[in-house]
Parts: structure tokens; C-alpha cells; sequence
């Protein structure tokens, strides 16, 4: 798949040129381009009032999508079409899917989606187009921005973002932030490990239990129901998921979330984390992994091409690392879809 077109204003001096031109030149195999927008990042500063030479205009799922390739997020929609794209092609298809089930039908309040751990919006975006409506929760405030302006730019009135962080209760908090392209490695866990993480400042951010804000947003007084509940918050799930109790047990949604296996506070066994969730779930993995728990990176790549996606079920528990997990309602389990071939649209 070819990256999308530049539309971006033209830089400042021909070292600049010259540094665009070999970036978004279609004809430059697309890995040796990656890696030249690596080093960029890393060596190229941007004067005060001078254009980024690694910023670019293309589409997301039809989507207009401003970006810069100094962004580990943004480089991925640019180079494959989207960031962690066998995620968002589930979560597409997953949201298609449930529009199929009686129970979100527009009589009954429709199809919502929550995005808590937002970022700069990516699955915000697509999903949007395939639900009722999106509630999206960014305590970070440089990607909360950014998110605001993609909405803005596409004249999205579906998605309300929410600048807090869910969790077990309300509370102030620190917000470790990220100094590096990885925007999205922001982490409440204070001990949450992460490279991007060393040596960056903190900020005191808002934290609320969910199910309060689903009480304000009528969802636990019957005006719709939570049909799809995504949560990616580096390390922070558990206390996540403690403030969503009454309103998953309300909605009985599918929920996909990142999990981190280490780490104080992190869940310990299949059972302990299917305990979050109310009685009658069963839990399935992506199957991105070999038969001895290590990357199959040669899938892996593949699938960040073209979005396929395959789920299992989930039965051992890993010690270290991450992996995005999915807790379906037993009497969702016919509609989820298993098996995706990508390719967003």
C-alpha cells in the first residue's frame, strides 16, 4: 500500500528540500525511508516559525490526518495506513458487527463506543463511523490537542473527548509524560517501565471513576448502552477497570485492552483478571505469538501492513511484556469476529 499524498506546506531551505524529498518520495523503498525518518527526528531541529520537514497531510480510513514522522503513531499511519492496525481493523469490524445485535439498535439507545487511553484519537476516528456515538478520555494534554484538531478538521459531532483519566476513584494524580516521538507511553502506573519514560516530567492530572461519568452521561440509567469499551493506559488497567464495574455489568460490552504483565499492581493470572469482569466473559488473545511466547515478528510485520488479525483463546498468563486482550459477553461470543483480513477502508 502506497503512504498517502503530501499536501503539507513546503519547507524552509534546501537541506529541508532535499530531507522531504527522499522522505515522502514513493519510489525510495518504503523501509529505507522509515529509517531515514528515524534518524531525522532524531538529528533535524526545527527553527521557531520554520516548517517541520517531516510533517505530512494524508488519510486515515478516509479521514483527513495531519501528522509528523517524528511521531512513532503518526509515522505508522503515514507508512501503513494506520498505528497498531490489526487492532483497529478488529475494532472496526467489532463495531460493524454489534451493530447486528438488537440490544444497540437505535430503540434501545444505540451503539457507543468509549476510548479511554485515547491518545491522539486514531481509534476514535475510525470507529466513529460505525457507532452512535464516542466518549474519549486523554488526560495528556499535547496529544489531547491534537486529537481535538483531527475531530475539528474531519467536522466529526460524534466524539466528545474528555480530558481526565479514568480510574477507581476520583483523585489528583501525577502523569509520567513521555519526551520522546512515543506520545503514547504517558503512564499514571508510577512504576510502569518504559524507555521513553526515563527522566520525564510529571503533571498532576484529573482521574475519575468511570462509572461516575457514565451516571452523568445516562448510560447507567438506561439512554444507550457502552457497546464497545477499548483501554490502552500503560499499566493502569487494573485501577481502570475497578472504576468501570457497575457500568460494564450494565452494558455488557466487548472490551479490548492492552495489558501489562509486570509491574506493582498488574494482574497475575487469567483468573484474577477475568475477575474485573462481570460473570459469563470469556477472553480471548491476538495471535502474535510463537508456540514458546516469544514476537512471531514476521507475522507481526505482515499484519502491520495489511491489518489482518486472528483471535484465540486465552488460556496462560506471561510474565513480562504486553499484549492487547479482548473479554467478550458469552452471548456476544457468535457475533466477535475471529479472523479479519485488514485492509481499513
Amino acid at each position: 500500500m502506497c503512504p498517502p499524498d503530501l499536501r503539507a506546506a513546503e519547507p524552509e531551505g534546501p537541506r529541508f528540500t532535499l530531507l522531504r524529498s527522499l522522505l515522502f518520495n514513493r519510489w525510495i523503498p518504503r523501509d529505507l525511508r522509515r529509517r531515514l525518518a528515524r534518524r531525522a527526528a532524531q538529528w533535524v531541529d526545527v527553527p521557531a516559525g520554520s516548517s517541520d520537514p517531516l510533517s505530512f497531510s494524508g488519510s486515515l480510513a478516509g479521514l483527513v490526518y495531519h501528522g509528523t514522522l517524528r511521531s512513532h503513531l503518526d509515522a505508522a499511519v503515514y507508512f501503513h495506513g494506520a498505528f497498531e492496525k490489526p487492532l483497529v481493523s478488529f475494532l472496526q469490524d467489532a463495531a460493524r458487527a454489534l451493530r447486528a445485535e438488537a440490544r444497540f439498535g437505535s430503540n434501545q439507545g444505540g451503539l457507543h463506543f468509549w476510548d479511554v487511553g485515547a491518545n491522539v484519537g486514531q481509534h476514535s476516528l475510525v470507529v466513529s463511523a460505525h457507532v452512535d456515538s464516542v466518549e474519549a478520555f486523554e488526560p495528556f494534554d499535547e496529544v489531547a490537542e491534537l486529537f481535538e484538531g483531527h475531530v475539528a478538521r474531519n467536522r466529526l459531532s460524534n466524539i466528545r473527548l474528555h480530558r481526565i483519566a479514568l480510574g477507581a476513584r476520583s483523585e489528583r494524580r501525577s502523569l509520567v509524560t513521555p519526551t520522546t516521538g512515543n506520545r503514547g507511553t504517558a503512564s499514571l502506573a508510577g512504576d510502569h517501565q518504559s524507555p521513553e519514560l526515563a527522566g520525564s516530567p510529571a503533571a498532576e492530572v484529573e482521574v475519575r471513576a468511570g462509572d461516575d461519568v457514565a451516571q452523568e452521561l445516562g448510560v447507567l440509567v438506561g439512554r444507550g448502552s457502552v457497546g464497545l469499551l477499548k483501554i490502552d493506559v500503560e499499566g493502569w488497567e487494573r485501577q481502570a477497570l475497578a472504576g468501570l464495574r457497575g457500568t460494564m455489568h450494565a452494558s455488557r460490552p466487548v472490551v479490548v485492552t492492552e495489558v501489562s504483565y509486570s509491574g506493582h499492581g498488574a494482574f497475575t493470572s487469567v483468573a484474577e483478571f477475568m475477575g474485573a469482569f462481570p460473570p459469563e466473559y470469556v477472553l480471548f488473545r491476538f495471535d502474535t505469538r510463537k508456540a514458546n511466547g516469544r514476537k512471531a515478528r514476521r507475522r507481526q510485520a505482515r499484519e502491520r501492513m495489511t491489518g489482518a488479525y486472528r483471535l484465540v483463546p486465552c488460556t496462560h498468563w506471561r510474565t513480562d511484556s504486553q499484549d492487547d486482550l479482548v473479554a467478550c459477553p458469552a452471548e456476544l461470543a457468535e457475533r466477535l469476529p475471529r479472523l479479519g483480513a485488514g485492509l481499513l477502508g
